[in-house]
Protein backbone atom coordinates (compact mmCIF):
# COMPACT_ATOMS: atom_id res chain seq x y z
CA UNK A 1 0.00 0.00 0.00
CA UNK A 2 1.36 3.43 -0.85
CA UNK A 3 2.18 5.94 1.89
CA UNK A 4 -0.68 8.22 2.93
CA UNK A 5 -0.86 11.57 1.18
CA UNK A 6 -0.57 14.49 3.62
CA UNK A 7 -2.90 17.45 3.30
CA UNK A 8 -1.33 20.17 1.21
CA UNK A 9 -2.92 23.08 3.04
CA UNK A 10 -0.40 24.81 5.28
CA UNK A 11 -3.18 25.74 7.66
CA UNK A 12 -4.33 22.15 7.87
CA UNK A 13 -0.90 20.74 8.68
CA UNK A 14 0.29 23.39 11.12
CA UNK A 15 0.35 22.22 14.73
CA UNK A 16 -1.93 23.94 17.22
CA UNK A 17 -0.53 24.53 20.72
CA UNK A 18 -3.28 24.31 23.35
CA UNK A 19 -2.99 27.07 25.90
CA UNK A 20 -6.31 26.55 27.70
CA UNK A 21 -6.81 25.09 31.15
CA UNK A 22 -6.84 21.69 29.50
CA UNK A 23 -3.10 21.96 28.97
CA UNK A 24 -1.06 20.27 31.67
CA UNK A 25 1.13 22.38 33.89
CA UNK A 26 3.76 19.63 33.96
CA UNK A 27 5.71 19.60 30.74
CA UNK A 28 5.25 20.98 27.22
CA UNK A 29 1.80 22.09 26.14
CA UNK A 30 -0.29 19.52 24.25
CA UNK A 31 -0.31 20.04 20.50
CA UNK A 32 -3.11 19.08 18.11
CA UNK A 33 -1.77 18.03 14.73
CA UNK A 34 -2.57 15.92 11.70
CA UNK A 35 -2.01 12.21 12.29
CA UNK A 36 1.18 11.00 10.62
CA UNK A 37 2.22 7.63 9.27
CA UNK A 38 4.93 7.76 11.96
CA UNK A 39 2.15 7.46 14.56
CA UNK A 40 0.79 4.18 13.18
CA UNK A 41 2.71 1.70 15.35
CA UNK A 42 1.94 3.62 18.54
CA UNK A 43 -1.73 4.08 17.61
CA UNK A 44 -2.12 0.38 16.91
CA UNK A 45 -0.63 -0.46 20.31
CA UNK A 46 -2.94 2.03 22.03
CA UNK A 47 -5.92 0.56 20.17
CA UNK A 48 -5.27 -2.83 21.74
CA UNK A 49 -5.17 -1.27 25.19
CA UNK A 50 -8.29 0.86 24.62
CA UNK A 51 -10.51 -1.32 22.44
CA UNK A 52 -9.38 -4.91 22.90
CA UNK A 53 -10.78 -7.23 20.23
CA UNK A 54 -12.22 -4.26 18.30
CA UNK A 55 -8.80 -2.61 17.97
CA UNK A 56 -7.61 -1.38 14.59
CA UNK A 57 -4.39 -3.00 13.40
CA UNK A 58 -1.45 -1.23 11.80
CA UNK A 59 -2.85 -2.29 8.42
CA UNK A 60 -6.18 -0.71 9.31
CA UNK A 61 -4.48 2.56 10.22
CA UNK A 62 -2.51 2.58 6.99
CA UNK A 63 -5.74 2.08 5.09
CA UNK A 64 -7.43 4.91 6.98
CA UNK A 65 -4.59 7.36 6.40
CA UNK A 66 -4.34 6.37 2.74
CA UNK A 67 -7.99 7.40 2.32
CA UNK A 68 -7.27 11.08 2.94
CA UNK A 69 -8.60 13.67 2.21
CA UNK A 70 -11.95 11.91 2.64
CA UNK A 71 -10.63 10.60 5.94
CA UNK A 72 -9.37 13.24 8.38
CA UNK A 73 -7.36 12.22 11.47
CA UNK A 74 -5.90 14.35 14.26
CA UNK A 75 -3.55 13.38 17.07
CA UNK A 76 -3.12 15.22 20.36
CA UNK A 77 0.47 14.94 21.53
CA UNK A 78 2.96 16.27 24.00
CA UNK A 79 5.97 17.00 21.84
CA UNK A 80 9.22 15.25 22.69
CA UNK A 81 12.56 16.81 23.62
CA UNK A 82 10.96 20.02 24.81
CA UNK A 83 9.71 20.95 21.33
CA UNK A 84 6.58 23.11 21.39
CA UNK A 85 5.11 21.62 18.25
CA UNK A 86 5.49 19.19 15.41
CA UNK A 87 4.47 19.34 11.80
CA UNK A 88 2.36 16.94 9.79
CA UNK A 89 5.32 14.55 9.63
CA UNK A 90 5.48 14.28 13.41
CA UNK A 91 5.50 11.15 15.47
CA UNK A 92 8.52 9.34 16.76
CA UNK A 93 8.92 9.98 20.46
CA UNK A 94 5.95 12.34 20.84
CA UNK A 95 3.68 11.29 23.70
CA UNK A 96 0.23 10.62 22.27
CA UNK A 97 -2.56 11.80 24.58
CA UNK A 98 -5.48 11.11 22.26
CA UNK A 99 -6.65 10.92 18.68
CA UNK A 100 -9.79 11.26 16.58
CA UNK A 101 -10.97 10.94 13.00
CA UNK A 102 -13.77 11.72 10.56
CA UNK A 103 -15.15 10.38 7.32
CA UNK A 104 -16.06 13.38 5.16
CA UNK A 105 -18.70 12.26 2.68
CA UNK A 106 -20.66 15.36 1.75
CA UNK A 107 -23.38 16.80 3.96
CA UNK A 108 -22.83 14.19 6.69
CA UNK A 109 -19.51 13.62 8.44
CA UNK A 110 -19.11 10.42 10.46
CA UNK A 111 -16.89 10.17 13.52
CA UNK A 112 -14.69 7.15 12.90
CA UNK A 113 -12.95 7.13 16.26
CA UNK A 114 -12.17 9.33 19.24
CA UNK A 115 -10.07 8.26 22.21
CA UNK A 116 -8.00 9.66 25.06
CA UNK A 117 -5.42 7.50 26.80
CA UNK A 118 -6.34 6.66 30.43
CA UNK A 119 -3.49 8.66 31.98
CA UNK A 120 -4.57 11.82 30.14
CA UNK A 121 -8.30 11.73 30.91
CA UNK A 122 -10.05 14.39 32.95
CA UNK A 123 -8.11 17.28 31.39
CA UNK A 124 -10.60 18.25 28.68
CA UNK A 125 -8.75 16.52 25.85
CA UNK A 126 -11.89 14.74 24.66
CA UNK A 127 -13.66 18.09 24.27
CA UNK A 128 -10.65 19.44 22.37
CA UNK A 129 -10.65 16.54 19.93
CA UNK A 130 -14.40 16.59 19.39
CA UNK A 131 -14.42 20.36 18.80
CA UNK A 132 -11.64 19.95 16.24
CA UNK A 133 -13.66 17.29 14.40
CA UNK A 134 -16.69 19.58 14.34
CA UNK A 135 -14.56 22.41 12.91
CA UNK A 136 -13.16 20.09 10.23
CA UNK A 137 -16.64 18.88 9.28
CA UNK A 138 -17.91 22.44 9.06
CA UNK A 139 -14.92 23.51 6.93
CA UNK A 140 -15.57 20.58 4.57
CA UNK A 141 -19.17 21.68 4.01
CA UNK A 142 -20.93 19.12 6.19
CA UNK A 143 -24.26 19.97 7.80
CA UNK A 144 -24.37 17.13 10.29
CA UNK A 145 -21.94 15.01 12.29
CA UNK A 146 -22.93 11.43 13.17
CA UNK A 147 -21.37 9.08 15.69
CA UNK A 148 -22.05 5.82 17.49
CA UNK A 149 -21.22 5.14 21.12
CA UNK A 150 -21.78 2.27 23.52
CA UNK A 151 -24.92 2.77 25.58
CA UNK A 152 -23.00 2.08 28.80
CA UNK A 153 -20.29 4.71 28.14
CA UNK A 154 -21.70 7.40 30.41
CA UNK A 155 -18.69 9.73 30.14
CA UNK A 156 -18.80 9.80 26.33
CA UNK A 157 -22.59 10.17 26.25
CA UNK A 158 -22.34 13.15 28.59
CA UNK A 159 -19.65 14.80 26.48
CA UNK A 160 -21.58 14.38 23.25
CA UNK A 161 -24.83 15.65 24.77
CA UNK A 162 -23.00 18.70 26.12
CA UNK A 163 -21.71 19.44 22.62
CA UNK A 164 -25.24 19.34 21.20
CA UNK A 165 -25.46 15.77 19.90
CA UNK A 166 -28.88 14.16 20.20
CA UNK A 167 -29.82 10.48 20.10
CA UNK A 168 -31.60 9.54 16.87
CA UNK A 169 -31.65 5.73 17.07
CA UNK A 170 -30.17 2.61 18.68
CA UNK A 171 -28.60 -0.51 17.26
CA UNK A 172 -29.51 -3.37 19.53
CA UNK A 173 -26.59 -5.44 20.85
CA UNK A 174 -24.26 -3.82 18.32
CA UNK A 175 -21.28 -4.09 20.68
CA UNK A 176 -21.80 -7.66 21.82
CA UNK A 177 -24.39 -7.37 24.57
CA UNK A 178 -24.36 -3.56 24.56
CA UNK A 179 -26.48 -1.32 22.35
CA UNK A 180 -24.97 1.34 20.11
CA UNK A 181 -26.46 4.81 20.53
CA UNK A 182 -26.50 6.73 17.24
CA UNK A 183 -26.19 10.47 17.81
CA UNK A 184 -26.31 13.45 15.48
CA UNK A 185 -25.11 17.04 15.69
CA UNK A 186 -26.72 19.71 13.51
CA UNK A 187 -23.83 22.03 12.70
CA UNK A 188 -26.25 24.68 11.48
CA UNK A 189 -27.72 24.91 14.98
CA UNK A 190 -24.34 25.24 16.69
CA UNK A 191 -22.52 28.53 16.36
CA UNK A 192 -18.92 28.05 15.19
CA UNK A 193 -16.20 29.40 17.48
CA UNK A 194 -14.60 32.79 16.69
CA UNK A 195 -11.96 32.45 13.95
CA UNK A 196 -8.46 31.83 15.24
CA UNK A 197 -5.62 32.23 12.73
CA UNK A 198 -3.54 29.72 14.71
CA UNK A 199 -6.16 26.97 14.44
CA UNK A 200 -6.08 24.51 11.51
CA UNK A 201 -9.05 25.13 9.23
CA UNK A 202 -9.51 21.45 8.42
CA UNK A 203 -9.21 19.61 5.12
CA UNK A 204 -10.71 20.80 1.85
CA UNK A 205 -13.92 19.11 0.76
CA UNK A 206 -13.07 16.17 -1.55
CA UNK A 207 -13.69 17.15 -5.17
CA UNK A 208 -13.28 13.71 -6.69
CA UNK A 209 -12.97 10.01 -5.88
CA UNK A 210 -10.48 8.98 -3.24
CA UNK A 211 -9.14 5.63 -2.10
CA UNK A 212 -11.77 4.01 0.07
CA UNK A 213 -10.75 2.21 3.23
CA UNK A 214 -12.45 -1.05 4.10
CA UNK A 215 -15.63 -0.54 6.14
CA UNK A 216 -15.11 -0.97 9.84
CA UNK A 217 -16.96 -0.21 13.04
CA UNK A 218 -16.44 3.34 14.35
CA UNK A 219 -15.52 3.32 18.00
CA UNK A 220 -15.10 5.70 20.88
CA UNK A 221 -13.34 5.36 24.22
CA UNK A 222 -13.97 7.41 27.35
CA UNK A 223 -12.87 10.93 26.43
Amino acid sequence: MSAPTPLTSAAASAPTPLTSAAASATGPEPVLRETSWRDVATLAALETELFGRDAWSEASWWSELAARPRRHYLTLVRASSGRRGVGDDGGGDDEILGYAGLDLAGEVADVMTIAVVPAARGAGHGRTLLAALEDAARAAGARHVLLEVQADNAAALGLYAARGFVEISRRRRYYGDVDAVVMRLDLRAVAPPPPDPATPAGPPHPSGPVMSASPRTPHQENP
